[in-house]
């Protein structure tokens, strides 16, 4: 049988790969040069460096095993990374018991967060949260001061949005993952992501697997109930026997040219603004991951990617991301702002915030429209076969609620649709 695979991020990846271990000829259609999706990475004097913060969870099992396939997990190296909370002109480590104790909310909310963290990793629930929105759970799980001091300023950085919006079933599972505390992993002397996907491409091409890079698809072509074929862009056709889509729904759906998938209408995403630069400023950061919660930036977190691996910052520089979660109107605004202008931005906020403005040496600024789903109260996910054509499936991180959004994620979505494809052909487990 043969089978498209829309999108060659790591959901594609993962499905294409498993389908022609199965026996099915696959060609993946990516719109980029490059394979990789978010997981993609840039080149700059010889080093590849990540889009942004990316980093091994070591409680990530999907990513861990296919890394172990691959035979990248004998490099990986763990270390423990902190996370600071930047409030008013100082940083809190919360994982030690006195930058804990030293933030500015009472004792007894504190005690409260505590508490519902440890509820969070330990303890199941017998609600249905998914029908909870995170504001409401929060302010009946720890009180207004710590909802309103502390998760609703984070939830507002990392979203791009209030925790009204958020499906308490998703922020319970994100404080299950310990972020702040885990340890994180990384390849000394490589960019791991590069890596990652590099290793897949290469043994997609030694499967057999066809893969066509800088093809925009313009239109999905079905008669009845089947999908019959992609038009690309440069007015090229690509047909199959069946299709696994892991474009954004937004985008897949403009590509319809009759009937319509409303198993995946009206999901919704954040944008990710990732601005990486290198520095010879001596900077405050002592920490990898510093949220600022006040005064309000036009970035949410910088990371120092050198704390992480040292290896990717040129000798006697600092390696930093900021981060911007956009929706609405505020994606659209910062859609038409310049490079630069994004650059003076951060800098602008980085001098208020911090005291310090980095001089620049380089910078590269990727702007990613489709980034996270925004989960909801009530989000559920779409079935992985199409309701309305019979030989389309679907695949990527709008299917992996609730579970945190992660590498491994990613690809355990493009396997759970390549498996799903495969059964309805009458086809064994793998």
């Amino acid at each position: 049988m043969e089978v498209v695979v829309l999108g060659g991020g790591l959901s594609g990846m993962a499905a294409a790969l498993k389908l022609s271990e199965l026996g099915h000829s696959v060609v993946v259609v990516e719109r980029e040069a490059t394979l990789g999706g978010l997981a993609r990475s840039f080149a700059r004097n010889g080093q590849h460096y990540p889009l942004g913060y990316h980093h091994i969870l070591e409680n990530d099992g999907p990513l861990l095993a296919c890394m172990a396939r691959l035979g990248l997990a004998e490099h990986v190296r763990w270390g423990n990374q902190q996370m600071a909370f930047h409030l008013d002109g100082r940083a809190h480590d919360l994982s030690s018991v006195g930058g804990f104790l030293r933030y500015p909310i009472s004792l007894r909310s504190k005690l409260e967060i505590v508490r519902v963290a440890a509820e969070a990793m330990f303890k199941a629930s017998g609600q249905d949260l998914s029908q909870v929105d995170a504001r409401s759970w929060l302010l009946a799980r720890v009180g207004i001061e710590a909802a309103d001091e502390f998760f609703e300023r984070l939830t507002s950085i990392r979203f791009g949005h209030s925790s009204e919006l958020l499906s308490a079933a998703y922020f319970k599972r994100r404080l299950a993952k310990r972020e702040a505390v885990a340890r994180l992993g990384h390849m000394p002397g490589l960019d791991w992501t590069h890596e990652l996907v590099s290793t897949l491409e290469q043994r997609l091409l030694a499967q057999g697997v066809e893969v066509v890079k800088g093809a925009a698809a313009n239109e999905l072509l079905s008669s009845g109930n089947r999908v019959t074929g992609i038009n690309l862009a440069d007015g090229q056709r690509s047909s199959g026997d069946a299709f696994i889509n892991t474009m954004p729904p937004e985008q897949f759906l403009q590509l319809l040219s009759q009937g319509d998938c409303d198993s995946v209408a009206g999901i919704e995403y954040s944008a990710l603004y990732s601005l990486v630069m290198t520095t010879a400023t001596p900077t405050s950061h002592r920490h990898y991951w510093t949220n600022v919660l006040r005064p309000a930036c036009s970035f949410g977190a910088v990371f120092r990617l050198d704390l992480l691996n040292p290896t990717l910052a040129p000798p006697g520089m600092t390696l930093l991301n900021f981060a911007t979660h956009l929706v609405g109107t505020k994606r659209d605004e910062w859609w038409g702002l310049s490079d630069d202008e994004v650059l003076g931005r951060y800098l602008d906020d980085h001098t208020l915030a911090f005291g310090i403005r980095p001089e620049v040496d380089w910078f590269h600024l990727e702007r990613i429209r489709y980034y996270t789903p925004i989960y909801r109260t009530g989000y559920r996910n779409p079935p992985v076969r199409s309701a309305k054509l019979e030989n389309l499936y679907f695949a990527g991180n709008y299917m992996t609620f609730p579970d945190v959004a992660t590498t491994g994620s990613a690809l355990m979505s493009g396997e759970r649709a390549a498996m799903a494809l495969h059964a309805s052909m009458g086809g064994s487990p793998a």
